[in-house]
């Protein structure tokens, strides 16, 4: 369908806090972005009535613009299944300001389409034959210099971290982060015989290939395989309402999570079945201990499962 507005989202993982997973700014939130941009063009007069087709890319940083839906949106330009172009501002639609420049003077003017960034008050009709005006480059150069500066002080940082020997990437198979220092790894122990026998495999002369096959026959785990089951579990459950302690830890991690790891460590702490204790316990934090137990479940919920997904069988 031709004439359609493309309004293009994007959220990059910089905007969100590592801490609390929440977006920093909620005004760059896709909800935020796709409210602003639909209740913007309900209001004005020559696109109101026009066809609309979305665009969104979460997770991906406005440096890189080969991103999934960004090229798919570029796509369908070339083809000329869209006529006009909307976003927040300029920084949602990426932040090297050499690419934005040439889009927004050379690609799209080439195409036949109108760019509009409503927080930069910037619309493309408006500047035909001309160019994007000294206020729009200024804030094309700001947010690459932004994205730059952010990228650097990332980079500072974890680099501080590595040379005082804390661990700041993704943790390995095999390993788990000590209880008391998240930067700091210790040796998983229920993992750690599937892991000796990969390497003693590989000694044996075994590729990749075989291995992972003898593993996958035994039904040991992959991450996302892992992420699948827990989902799986709780969805099968059906929970929405705990009436007790039980339930909820159900509700939250799922079966194989709680019997392995949860019920018997709250059994003793309380000295009763979960089933008599209150579903508030684990809401309201009433025992500190068990409340940032849970927490640490909750955010390694795949590791865990991988514990004792085979993982803890012994090799032969």
């Amino acid at each position: 369908m031709k004439n359609q507005i493309a309004i293009y989202l994007r959220l990059s993982l910089e905007d969100v806090d590592k801490r609390t997973n929440a977006v920093k700014d909620d005004s760059n939130s896709i909800a935020s972005q796709r409210l602003l941009i639909n209740r913007h063009l309900d209001q004005t007069p020559m696109l109101c009535d026009l066809p609309r087709i979305e665009f969104c890319d979460d997770g991906f940083s406005g440096t890189n613009f080969d991103r999934p839906d960004f090229q798919r949106m570029i796509e369908c330009a070339k083809r000329g299944e869209i006529s006009c172009i909307v976003v927040k501002d300029l920084s949602r639609f990426g932040r090297d300001y050499l690419e934005v420049g040439d889009y927004l003077e050379h690609i799209f003017p080439f195409l036949g389409i109108r760019f509009k960034s409503i927080n930069d008050h910037y619309d493309s009709a408006k500047h035909e034959g001309k160019t994007i005006g000294m206020d729009v480059a200024f804030k094309n150069l700001i947010y690459d210099y932004y994205s730059k500066d952010l990228s650097q002080k990332v980079k500072s940082a974890m680099r501080t971290k590595q040379q005082k020997a804390r661990f700041v990437n993704t943790v390995p198979y095999g390993y788990k982060t000590h209880q008391d220092d998240k930067h700091q790894l210790v040796i998983d122990g229920r993992i750690a015989p599937v892991v000796r026998r990969i390497f003693l495999n590989v000694i044996d002369g075994k590729s990749c290939t075989q291995i992972a096959k003898e593993l996958n026959a035994e039904g040991i785990l992959t991450p996302a395989q892992a992420k699948a089951k827990i989902a799986e579990q709780i969805a099968d459950l059906g929970i929405t309402e705990p009436k007790n302690l039980e339930e909820q830890a159900l509700s939250l991690v799922g079966t194989d999570v709680y019997e392995k790891l949860i019920k018997g460590y709250t059994e003793k702490q309380w000295g009763r079945s979960c089933r008599e204790l209150p579903s508030f316990i684990m809401r309201h934090g009433i025992s500190a201990k068990m409340h940032m137990r849970l927490s640490s479940l909750k955010k390694n919920s795949i590791k865990q499962m991988r514990r004792f997904s085979g993982a803890e069988k012994q090799p032969e």
